[in-house]
């Protein structure tokens, strides 16, 4: 009885430690999934690309920083320009962030790849044509 007493506490465990430690790799990147943006997210650099790299990054100024609030309902709230809030897509596997703007905003959709992901850090990378930006995040 005594035996079958250790191998079910072993086994309780086992499965009790593989939980939510999976979200966070080697390198604090956290998985690319929608539970893992939401939040308020504030533009905090930039970086341009330049021939064929990135520039190091550069602070943006006060009056230019902007926020991205992701909410659970799949929907967003862009301080940057107004009325152009809209709703948010995450495609895991491409690492894209897909926002769909409201009708009133300027442009329709814009697609970011997500460069880096960790708890209190969000990096997008953004290209068009020649053109390529990254833009640093931090969590309010």
């Amino acid at each position: 009885m005594k035996k079958i007493s250790i191998l079910f506490l072993l086994i309780n465990l086992f499965f009790l430690s593989c939980s939510d430690d999976d979200v966070i790799d080697s390198n604090n990147q956290l998985k690319i999934e929608k539970t893992n943006l939401i939040g308020t997210w504030k533009s905090i650099e930039t970086s341009d690309h330049s021939g064929s790299e990135f520039e190091l990054f550069r602070l943006i100024n006060q009056d230019d920083q902007y926020s991205l609030t992701f909410l659970s309902d799949d929907t967003f709230i862009n301080t940057s320009t107004p009325l152009c809030d809209g709703i948010y897509l995450v495609e895991q596997e491409d690492r894209q962030l897909i926002l769909s703007y409201e009708a009133a905003c300027s442009t329709s959709q814009s697609s970011s790849t997500i460069s880096s992901l960790t708890i209190n850090e969000l990096i997008l990378t953004r290209s068009g044509g020649d053109e390529a930006f990254k833009i640093k995040f931090e969590k309010e």
